[in-house]
């Protein structure tokens, strides 16, 4: 009961927390709040129908695991492997090496050898992870609205991202945030209709007796949102 009663009069309660996708953006409220963009990717019938039928004409089980751990990494999950590190070499006496050094994945390939041996099981296991997604989808990006409202922080992400993916430029949008955040999400072929964006919004910053940087702060370092300041 005391839990429920500090949910009611809690300016911060689950009331307040709600979730927008790409394209309604102009619906976030005009206060301020704390807010983060997931990543919720789905595969359609049609590629799930196309996958099938490669798969189909491969008769060796191993390169069909092979084909179904590819398909399913560039889909759901390059979009957030690393990119490329500079790094440099060197050692007592020796000459020094410098150059780039891409994120390896690992060949999960064995971990889809059932589903390579089953394939009418595969639309279930696509509708499983579509369903999934919707459920446990992790944030990618935290931040906070203090100083602006929801609205107008999350309004200059969006055109940011547009912008970009347009025009392959930002011209005169000068936010440091929205113009790193915009780079790494078209620049990784994020399919904006997969991201939403949750709030939780304040009635005003005074309804909140926390610095909301420090909330921020504190997500960040434990829930190590890819594309965030962890």
């Amino acid at each position: 009961m005391i839990f429920a009663r500090f949910a009611m009069y809690s300016p911060m309660s689950t009331e307040n927390w709600k979730e927008f996708n790409f394209s309604s953006y102009r619906e976030i409220p005009d206060s301020p709040g704390v807010y983060c963009w997931r990543y919720r990717p789905k595969i359609e019938r049609g590629q799930i129908a196309k996958l099938h039928s490669l798969l189909a004409q491969e008769e060796d089980i191993i390169k069909r695991a092979k084909i179904l751990h590819e398909s399913i990494e560039g889909q759901l999950l390059r979009p957030f492997s690393r990119p490329d590190y500079f790094v440099t070499l060197q050692g007592p006496l020796l000459p020094k090496f410098a150059g780039k050094a891409a994120h390896a994945i690992p060949d999960f390939s064995d971990r889809f050898l059932s589903l390579a041996k089953d394939l009418d099981s595969l639309p279930q296991f696509i509708d499983y992870i579509n369903k999934l997604y919707d459920m446990i989808s992790m944030p990618f990006y935290i931040g906070i609205a203090s100083d602006q409202t929801l609205n107008s922080r999350i309004k200059s992400h969006v055109l940011a991202i547009i912008r970009y993916k347009q025009e392959g430029r930002f011209g005169d949008i000068s936010d440091e945030e929205s113009i790193n955040l915009a780079s790494r999400i078209v620049e990784r072929h994020i399919n904006p209709t997969f991201l939403w964006i949750s709030c939780l919004a304040l009635k005003s910053a005074r309804d909140c007796e926390l610095n909301l940087s420090d909330l921020e702060f504190v997500l960040n370092r434990t829930v190590h949102p890819v594309l965030g300041k962890n």
